[in-house]
């Protein structure tokens, strides 16, 4: 349900004086311009609430909320997604040779999309050992980049040049189609540019991330989403743990895009998920709220 909510003058008053956590919360950075975010902050304040609401994880596959996929027009995304699927594939195929990007597919939407038990997959180590091939290129230890150890196969799908032309091809295609989005939110009355749009994740900790501290990936290929009910999803899936949400400006992040889900044929797009491979730019993070269970982080990405 997308039940308008107006913030009478007495309510917004009655939460500059008195819930000024709720308040914070909703103007950080990465929540600002989201208009769910400003749904829940009007639902909140008008009942008096405390605390931004969370959603909550539930059973089952993970899908974005039906209350953000109208109040962010989402749609967007399932109306256009054939025009950006044939864009991707013939700007790809003028450096990838067509059996590698058709591999690509086949393990995105085949093989990524069953989750942590992909991650041991030969099909998506192929993947890996391409980006430990990239970074190589940077006279670095790939393994710098990551948490978790990794040995390769020595099997990788794309030569270097190979997926410097699809991390271009992505980059292009995502300012793109995200100007195009932030066009047509603007015309359904939802104010935002390109530059406010945000990736999350959705991790849980045994203890919080330090304030300040460097963001490290834990993977060569780590998913995020534009969504934020799904961040929050992901973050509660094992009980008893900290909640940590972690927040990058798409503008920073953009190079760094692997895959998107609406260029994918056949890779869902109910989780609106963008893949990333890590930086090679020392990211820290800001911790902009806690309340002792949930931790909310905002990367902060030198530019060049």
């Amino acid at each position: 349900m997308n039940e308008l909510i107006e913030l009478n003058e007495e309510a917004f008053e009655k939460v500059l004086r008195d819930n000024v956590t709720l308040l914070g919360r909703a103007c950080s950075g990465k929540y600002i311009h989201n208009a769910e975010i400003g749904r829940r902050f009007a639902l909140n304040a008008n009942n008096e609430g405390c605390s931004l609401e969370v959603s909550e994880a539930g059973k089952g596959e993970k899908v974005v909320d039906s209350c953000e996929y109208i109040s962010c027009e989402l749609s967007f995304f399932e109306r256009n997604r054939l025009t950006m699927e044939a864009n991707f594939r013939e700007r790809c195929l003028k450096k990838v040779p067509e059996d590698k990007f058709d591999k690509y597919i086949t393990i995105m939407s085949g093989v990524w999309v069953k989750g942590a038990s992909a991650t041991r997959s030969r099909e998506v180590k192929s993947l890996y050992d391409s980006v430990v091939e990239f970074l190589k290129t940077r006279e670095d230890n790939p393994c710098e980049y990551i948490r978790k150890p990794y040995r390769t196969t020595g099997e990788p799908l794309f030569t270097v040049g190979e997926l410097t032309h699809l991390l271009i091809t992505n980059s292009e295609l995502i300012n793109l189609y995200f100007s195009n989005f932030a066009e047509h939110c603007r015309e359904q009355g939802y104010d935002i540019s390109t530059s406010e749009f945000w990736l999350h994740r959705g991790v849980h900790l045994k203890d919080p991330f330090e304030n300040g501290s460097q963001y490290v990936e834990n993977r060569f290929l780590t998913s995020y989403t534009i969504s934020v009910s799904i961040m929050e999803k992901f973050a509660q899936i094992i009980p008893d743990k900290k909640v940590a949400l972690i927040s990058g400006q798409l503008y920073d992040l953009k190079d760094q895009v692997f895959a998107f889900a609406p260029f994918i044929p056949g890779m869902p797009i109910t989780q609106m998920e963008v893949v990333l491979m890590p930086s090679t730019k020392v990211i820290t993070m800001d911790l902009v709220h806690e309340d002792g269970k949930l931790y909310d982080y905002e990367l902060s990405v030198p530019r060049r």
